[in-house]
């Protein structure tokens, strides 16, 4: 015959039993993969407008960029240049100051939970690179996403950077950010899209 306090244990075992289940499923289901380019051909990333880079989200500098040369593999990683910079290095020219520099190389990635697809920009070398402020270091923890959003027939895919944290400075550690509109597309303008 059971007792009440035994049936309590078990209801309790139970059901910690389905929470860590639940919990678990939740966990796998959340990863973010590794997604690939619809090309291995080279492509270009170009702002379709000025380019805003701020210090600590004020100083607010309006810069430009050259289109970006992708150069992507099978398996999503990439690295772009334009022509202010070497391989796998881009520059923002900004009127009146030094232009920010970055190394442009990192993995595309997909949440299959959101939907969601972006370009993981890697963190640079622990030497300082330029920026409209000063010397900076490029280093986000990961941060440093560039929104990807597909496009479809004329219309190209788009990317969208809103604050995204670049790197900070080395004298101050206050953050650069950088917040602008782009859009992919292949070299002779086709539709470039990503998928899981």
């Amino acid at each position: 015959m059971f007792s009440t306090k035994r049936v309590k244990v078990m209801l309790v075992a139970a059901v910690a039993a389905m929470a860590l289940t639940a919990v678990t499923a939740g966990t796998a289901s959340a990863a973010v993969v590794n997604a690939k380019f619809s090309t291995t051909s080279e492509f270009y990333i170009k702002s379709t407008s000025a380019v805003t880079i701020k210090k600590n989200g004020g100083s607010a500098k309006s810069c430009t960029m050259a289109n970006l040369t992708v150069i992507p593999d099978s398996y999503g990683e990439f690295l772009g240049f334009n022509t202010f910079g070497g391989t796998g290095e881009t520059k923002f020219a900004c009127s009146g100051s030094s232009p920010l520099v970055m190394r442009f190389l990192g993995g595309a990635k997909y949440d299959n939970v959101s939907g969601a697809y972006w370009l993981q920009i890697t963190d640079g070398p622990s030497s300082g690179l330029s920026s409209p402020f000063g010397e900076y270091l490029q280093f986000s923890s990961g941060l440093d996403k560039w929104a990807w959003v597909n496009g479809s027939g004329s219309t190209p895919s788009t990317l969208t950077l809103n604050d995204v944290r670049v790197g900070y400075l080395a004298s101050t550690h206050e953050y650069i950010t950088i917040s602008g509109t782009f859009k992919a597309t292949t070299l002779s303008g086709g539709l470039i899209t990503l998928a899981p």
